[in-house]
């Protein structure tokens, strides 16, 4: 469990103990699950991101894909939380920031700045791409040769 409060006007996430404050500016926000996604008070922001899941976040208007798993705490008025989804999706963008991930015996078709492309196999990340479209995957043309 975690007690998120303010001090003195600074926000902070308590763990588990005995904690004294001698502050006349003291709030008490909540107590909350330790494992739950996201939590905040203020301007700090914490992210526990299981193993295979990828949160999305912006901060500083930059978007950004974390797939490191654990707990990620960020202080900051511009942190926007936009969510967590699994590391098997096939697309996800939060601002510039997009990743694809194209399956085994498949291609992704994408347009990036007006340009079509097709990606193969396996995770394919961006970060500073603008105009990207994701146009769907397709099964992987196969060819043979007979002579």
């Amino acid at each position: 469990m975690l007690a998120l409060v303010s001090v003195e006007g600074h926000p902070l996430m308590l763990e588990v103990g005995v904690h004294n404050f001698d502050a006349a500016r003291f709030s008490f926000k909540e107590m909350a699950d330790s494992t739950s996604h996201y939590l905040f008070i203020g301007s700090l922001h914490r992210i526990y991101l299981p193993a295979g899941s990828i949160a999305l976040i912006q901060d500083g208007g930059r978007g950004q894909l974390i797939e490191k798993p654990g707990v990620h705490v960020f202080d900051s008025t511009t942190f926007e939380f936009k969510g967590i989804k699994p590391a098997t999706t096939p697309f996800m963008q939060v601002g510039e920031a997009a990743r694809v991930l194209v399956t085994a015996g498949t291609v992704a078709n994408i347009n990036i700045g007006g340009v079509p492309q097709q990606l193969p196999p396996g995770v394919h990340e961006f970060t500073e791409t603008q105009n990207l479209e994701y146009q769907g995957s397709r099964a992987q043309s196969q060819s043979c040769v007979i002579s």
